[in-house]
């Protein structure tokens, strides 16, 4: 009789906890917060006229979980293909926008803006380098817009996954197409580990 006793107790104690977690308030309101992540995409470009390019990028961010959970964060990435013919390197601001923003696991909306620098092979003497056009300029504005799935590991560390799509607009003429600008876009998946302070 007793062992049964301590075994009800213990399963509603079980319960309880259970209960209690579920309704924790997993959005990290008020909360700062470093990332580490990994991304890995495709490239489509018309810069440099030498065509598609399979890129991945370390990625480093800091941000802060401010009123609703709305989330402000601002990323480093170093984008590049495996040959070192394509690498880019720039900053994002981003607004991670929340469906659901206290549960353990909850979708975001991602929209954000940057600026990237383009440092493909400078030193080409060939005519068609774009680095050999007058007035040409290896800075670009980007767009980003992407959706991003966010789980509690524990109260204060989190996973995610996140699609990106990110646009790339450079103040140049492609070689291939003179009077068009010269643009990129990257469809990407990217993993990140966060820690919130």
């Amino acid at each position: 009789m007793r062992t049964c006793l301590i075994l009800i107790l213990w399963c509603c104690s079980s319960v309880l906890v259970y209960a209690n977690t579920y309704y924790e308030d997993y959005s990290g309101q008020g909360h700062w917060y470093l990332s580490l992540g990994y991304e890995a995409g495709k490239l489509d470009q018309s810069l440099t006229g030498q065509g598609n390019y399979d890129v991945a990028a370390p990625v480093i961010a800091l941000g802060g979980v401010g009123p609703q959970a709305v989330r402000f964060e601002v990323s480093w990435a170093r984008l590049a293909d495996s040959s070192g013919d394509w690498i880019t390197s720039g900053m994002d601001a981003d607004l991670w926008l929340p469906g659901d923003p206290t549960r353990r696991l909850r979708p975001y909306l991602i929209i954000g803006a940057g600026l990237q620098r383009y440092y493909g092979d400078r030193s080409s003497a060939k005519a068609e380098s774009f680095f050999n056009q007058e007035g040409a300029d290896n800075e670009a504005v980007s767009y980003k817009f992407g959706l991003a799935l966010v789980g509690n590991i524990t109260r204060t560390l989190e996973a995610d996954v996140s699609f990106l799509h990110r646009i790339m607009k450079w103040d140049a003429n492609t070689e291939n197409d003179d009077g068009r600008e010269a643009n990129a876009t990257v469809n990407a998946l990217r993993f990140s580990l966060r820690q919130l302070f």
